[in-house]
């Protein structure tokens, strides 16, 4: 996590006049700092046994004009836990967030800023009044003339139903008894839905999202909805996929009657459409059905894919710390790299973790990824992407030329004694691998024997010879597998 200390007086950019924004206030234990050198804007690798990182050049910024002021004034923590690097330290602790509006030296201000959204972390299943996720932001237009900015809020689900532009049309205006000869009446009972979740009734899916005003002038809305709610209207948009977005009150959802705790007024956006618009959903169908058209074996793409991944990952963090010009050909080097010094022992094996598929059900959002030179990366990426792809024929190359060809899976019968055939085939591949040892090894030793001097002494000359035969036993050892031929010795 990098902070710092005066982000209220420097910033990468200055900010003009009108500018509104949140500064996060954290309190933080410093813990064991290490002071570097190097340019705070690449980024640093942890260290172990260390809390934190800062610029040993700080204590030179005396004033704003200062060189790179803001990049030595920042601090860098993390923390281990045993060897591993733990998510989220815990020595960095969000203590306050602060709206603030930017003026001139002479401008009075005029308005207040606005507080920010918070994120609710908790449950919003049983109520509509806690929404969470904020999954659009526009204007909502008339005539290509703004009325007011929006943002369409959900209290379930971080993803919106259907891509909508940055300035939404009302669209339509009509009377709510035509709407309801359209579409059956129930998809708009506000009871039906307790969250955002898609909502399947009467053959149609339905999501019920709260539409918010950014301007935090309350007057925009209310009076919307009173137009609405006098005149017994409703804004309709028709999307693609045979869709439409219903733009409406709350009130007109419910009667009287009918209006429970979680029930209060609001400005409602109800996107419906024929099929299903949850990926969760798509996504679990897909995995749990038999058709070879929603799911494909990884086996079949590259069967030594579950040893490849390691390989790709630690390329992958490689290239971060110090990206190659032609990434493609850099992470392919990397991946070489590890490849061969795993097999020799010079590299740790990769760790990697065990995909668990209860995390696709969480709803909390996903914490955002920030990264210096977003933009030129993407850039870069849509102006050649071929030097962002790794083919899996170059992947397989890779694979065979450190670990061996693949292996065809054999298959075994159960009526003609397969599977004794199959025992006895792996105790004759590893009686056959025991002799190739022992091969290499009465060859290194005669090797070492016509290279041995007599002007050691016995102790030192057996130790020497030992030594000698054990490396030589490895070198033919390899020499063997790669050459493919266990029953000649290079």
């Amino acid at each position: 996590v990098y902070l710092s200390r005066y982000s209220d007086l420097l910033q990468t950019n200055p900010l003009s006049p009108g500018t509104t924004g949140e500064l996060i206030i954290f309190k933080v234990i410093k813990g064991k700092v290490k002071s570097i050198y190097d340019n705070m804007k690449i980024l640093q690798d942890p260290t172990p046994r260390f809390d934190s990182h800062t610029a040993k050049n700080a204590s030179k910024v005396t004033s704003l004009s200062c060189y790179r002021a803001f990049e030595l004034t920042q601090q860098y923590f993390y923390e281990y836990l045993f060897d591993e690097l733990r998510e989220r330290p815990r020595q960095v602790y969000p203590y306050a967030v602060v709206s603030f509006h930017m003026k001139g030296k002479d401008t009075p201000l005029s308005i207040k800023p606005p507080p920010p959204i918070r994120f609710n972390s908790q449950s919003s299943e049983s109520s509509q009044d806690c929404a969470q996720f904020t999954v659009w932001t526009g204007d909502l237009v008339k005539n290509k003339r703004v009325l007011f900015p929006i943002s369409l809020r959900s209290s379930s689900t971080p993803t919106l139903p259907h891509r909508l532009p940055e300035k939404l049309d009302i669209g339509s205006v009509m009377m709510f008894d035509e709407v309801t000869k359209l579409v059956p009446s129930g998809l708009f009972s506000f009871d039906l839905y307790s969250s955002s979740k898609e909502v399947v009734t009467e053959g149609h899916y339905c999501s019920l999202l709260e539409v918010v005003d950014r301007s935090r002038f309350t007057t925009n809305v209310t009076t919307l909805l009173r137009e609405l709610e006098t005149k017994r209207l409703v804004l309709v948009n028709p999307l693609t996929d045979k869709g439409f977005l219903f733009l409406l009150s709350s009130v007109q959802m419910a009667t009287p009657a009918e209006r429970r705790d979680a029930w209060k007024r609001s400005f409602q956006a109800l996107f419906v459409f024929p099929e299903s618009r949850d990926v969760s959903k798509f996504t679990l169908r897909c995995s749990s059905s038999s058709s070879q058209e929603c799911l494909v074996s990884p086996v079949s793409v590259m069967p030594q894919l579950p040893e490849f991944l390691p390989a790709l990952h630690h390329s992958l963090v490689k290239a971060r710390g110090n990206p190659p010009s032609n990434l493609s050909a850099g992470v392919e080097l990397q991946t070489q790299e590890y490849l061969s010094g795993l097999n020799d022992g010079s590299v740790r094996q990769y760790p990697m973790t065990e995909y668990d598929s209860v995390l696709d059900e969480e709803t909390k959002p996903c914490p955002p990824y920030h990264r210096v030179n977003t933009d030129g990366y993407l850039r870069s990426y849509l102006s050649n992407p071929t030097v962002y792809l790794l083919s899996v024929a170059r992947a397989r190359q890779a694979m065979e030329a450190h670990c061996g060809p693949e292996q065809p899976q054999e298959k075994v019968s159960r009526n003609d004694g397969g599977p004794r055939e199959a025992a006895g085939q792996s105790v004759q591949k590893m009686q056959q691998l025991l002799e190739q040892i022992l091969a290499c090894k009465k060859n290194a030793e005669t090797e070492a024997r016509r290279e041995e001097g007599d002007g050691l002494k016995a102790p030192e000359r057996k130790r020497k010879m030992e030594q000698k035969t054990a490396e030589r036993a490895l070198k033919y050892f390899k020499a063997s597998l790669e050459t493919g031929r266990p029953d000649r010795i290079p």
